[in-house]
């Protein structure tokens, strides 16, 4: 069909002309002196760990046994085909990325960009002489096939050629909740047709973490997040225009936002996971022409599981702060309260917070932990991101002060909970029941809203259990808590949706009418629709939602928080009702 076009070149023409990267190291040098004063301006320090851990008997261990970030990614980028994949929590990501690669004399990347981004005109073409390559959100329309096919060779064509690396997430889009998000495995599957079609002999993946003491769009996400009832900018993300980057960049530099931590991972061999589970061996090269190559379930699951591994290294190598845990203690305290006043504050004795931070800190491990990193001790790690947040809370007479009735700072509290709450989902479940059987359902419920390890359930149960052996009362009660509060929301969602009417108009009216009727943030209402959509609760061609297969599983959840679990106060009510 594409073939018989007689517009087909200049289609194809006008495609590469608005996604194609350029090059120009003028540029680059002109952009990176930019880059320096505002960094200078805005961040204390950029901290790289200077060391990628690398087992003696991996392919990538370097024959002189240097293990430097410069001299392994370098070594591997002479061989093959390099993916940077960084996480993704704020627009600096892919500008820091690049800088330090800049300044690490590593190899330069290729960047993966939102197509929003060509509204910024000039800056856009900044970004694209540096480096940066335009893409669609999404192009899953039979429309887009044009467009596909020709991204598809796009990105082929430069890991073939192997010029330089591809930088791009993971997941997709920044994470405004601070949790990491499902994956998005589009790019990284037409990445992968290269090596099962044997074009290229191995596809390295670098994982890279870049964690911020303080996250320049943390006001900006939690407005985004919360209920219309609570803010009239809910919902919506601002369009991206020069008039709006140089408004906020007026706005930003003037604050401290403390330091930001950037590791390299372990490198991922894509051909050794292959050879593992003999995926190559179905395929040839007179297939490498196949655009739905990758479209069978095993394909899509091996995928999925490398996106999952890339996360797993991720977290692996995210820096936990005391603020981020004494977030979660404080949202922990309050997050199932419903009658907090506008005007609502909590004072918390600064010696409590170092005990509680003392007591979570026994499952994260050192190589974590910010203050260990700096050598510093709790405290005064602690008082110092006092400062660096003095628009979240207040230090007097030693004593934190919190304002929590204002839902956007209790939003933006949760977005650095989340971040270390993340990493111990599996203890915090434990907590909230030590039943292996609730373990399992109470996973499976919260499977999109958090991303769980390729890893049996049992041996999860039993890690978590031995690390929760480790923790006193009050923090396992914080962790019980915080459960209970997606637990929650999820039954508040599924709640709702037996009072919508079906069918509904499109999927993005159903996100928006819950989120408007509820007091769930909208990344829990787009998680759990998107597992309800995954159960064949809720329905695509025809929009409709299955209320046989939502009452079953609103009963399972039910059935198991009436058995003598924790349940926030304001869902007690709800399960007296008949769905």
């Amino acid at each position: 069909m594409l073939r018989e076009s007689p517009n087909l070149k200049k289609k194809i023409e006008a495609i590469l002309e608005e996604m194609a990267h350029s090059w120009s190291l003028k540029y680059i040098r002109f952009v990176g002196f930019f880059l320096t004063k505002v960094m200078k301006s805005i961040y204390r320090k950029v901290l790289v760990y200077d060391r990628i851990d690398i087992s003696h008997s991996s392919i990538f261990y370097p024959s002189n046994g240097d293990l430097t970030v410069n001299s392994v990614i370098n070594e591997i980028s002479k061989k093959y085909p390099i993916l940077y994949m960084p996480t993704h929590r704020s627009y600096a990501d892919f500008l820091l990325f690049s800088y330090i690669c800049f300044h690490m004399n590593l190899p330069l990347p290729s960047i993966a960009a939102g197509i929003d981004f060509l509204s910024l005109n000039q800056v856009a073409s900044l970004l694209r002489a540096c480096g940066a390559f335009f893409i669609r959100r999404s192009f899953k329309n039979a429309g887009d096939a044009l467009y596909w096919h020709t991204f598809r060779a796009y990105i082929q064509t430069q890991l073939r050629g192997g010029e330089r690396p591809i930088e791009f997430f993971v997941e997709g889009t920044r994470s405004r909740s601070g949790k990491f998000l499902y994956p998005k495995i589009g790019l990284l599957s037409i990445a992968l047709e290269l090596l099962l079609t044997s074009q290229v002999p191995d596809l390295v993946i670098i994982p890279i973490s870049v964690t911020y003491d303080r996250t320049l769009e943390e006001e900006l996400y939690a407005k985004e997040l919360v209920p219309p009832k609570f803010h009239p900018c809910s919902g919506t993300k601002p369009k991206e225009t020069t008039s709006h980057l140089l408004q906020g960049a007026k706005r930003i530099l003037a604050q401290d936002f403390g330091s930001v931590y950037i590791r390299f991972g372990t490198p991922i061999s894509l051909k050794q996971l292959c050879d593992i589970t003999n995926l190559r061996m179905s395929y040839s090269l007179e297939s490498k022409e196949n655009a739905t190559i990758l479209s069978t379930p095993e394909h899509l699951h091996f995928i999925n599981d490398v996106a999952v591994k890339v996360i797993d290294e991720q977290k692996r190598l995210l820096v936990v702060t005391p603020f981020t845990i004494f977030c979660l203690c404080v949202v922990s305290s309050v997050c199932n309260n419903s009658c907090i006043s506008e005007d609502a504050c909590v004072n918390i004795a600064v010696s409590q917070v170092i005990k509680d931070i003392e007591s979570l800190s026994l499952i994260l491990g050192n190589h974590s932990l910010s203050h260990a990193i700096n050598g510093n001790s709790i405290h005064d790690e602690f008082m110092e991101y006092c400062k660096i947040h003095k628009k979240l809370v207040e230090l007097k007479n030693d004593e934190v002060i919190v304002n929590i009735g204002n839902r956007v700072t209790l939003t933006q509290l949760q977005h650095y909970s989340n971040q270390v709450f993340q990493l111990i989902i599996d203890v915090a479940l434990c907590c909230y029941s030590e039943n292996y059987a609730n373990f399992c359902v109470l996973k499976d419920l919260l499977s999109k809203e958090f991303v769980f390890p390729n890893i049996e359930n049992k041996v999860s149960f039993e890690k978590a259990m031995n690390s929760k052996r480790v923790l006193n009362e009050r923090i396992i009660h914080f962790l019980k808590s915080q459960t209970a509060y997606f637990v929650g929301f999820y039954m508040n969602v599924m709640h709702l949706l037996t009072s919508f009417p079906s069918p509904f108009s499109s999927l993005k009216e159903l996100i928006k009418s819950i989120h408007n009727q509820s007091e769930v943030t909208l990344d829990i209402v787009q998680n759990a629709i998107h597992l309800m959509y995954e159960k064949g609760i809720v329905r695509r061609s025809p929009n409709t939602i299955d209320f046989y297969k939502l009452k079953n599983f609103y009963e399972q959840i039910a059935c198991m928080l009436k058995n003598g679990l924790y349940l926030q106060p304001q869902l007690s009510e709800m399960m007296k009702a008949k769905l």
